[in-house]
């Protein structure tokens, strides 16, 4: 995903959108090696500021996951989520 800078109002930019975990080449790795299985698109959410020279992102990931237990090796599904704090600086 791309942003431009001039998207990003004096508020902020807030964005949401989802993904086939297919766009992603790491997560197709994983699925390939049979690491885990993504059983649900990859839902995103972002809000973007611009502070000076500085564009931070801060945001989420949620999907969910089918992976093999470690002790039994029995599948189940499991959310998978995560945060992310992005700082951006412009340079020459």
């Amino acid at each position: 995903m791309y942003i431009r800078i001039e998207q990003i109002k004096e508020e902020g930019l807030a964005l949401e959108f989802e993904e086939k975990p297919e766009v992603f080449p790491a997560l197709s790795e994983m699925t390939n090696q049979d690491q885990c299985t993504f059983v649900a698109p990859i839902k995103t959410t972002l809000r973007a500021i611009q502070i000076g020279d500085m564009i931070e992102v801060k945001g989420g990931i949620n999907t969910f996951v089918r992976l093999p237990c470690g002790r039994c090796l029995k599948e189940y599904e499991t959310p998978l989520k995560s945060r992310f704090d992005l700082t951006y600086v412009h340079r020459i």
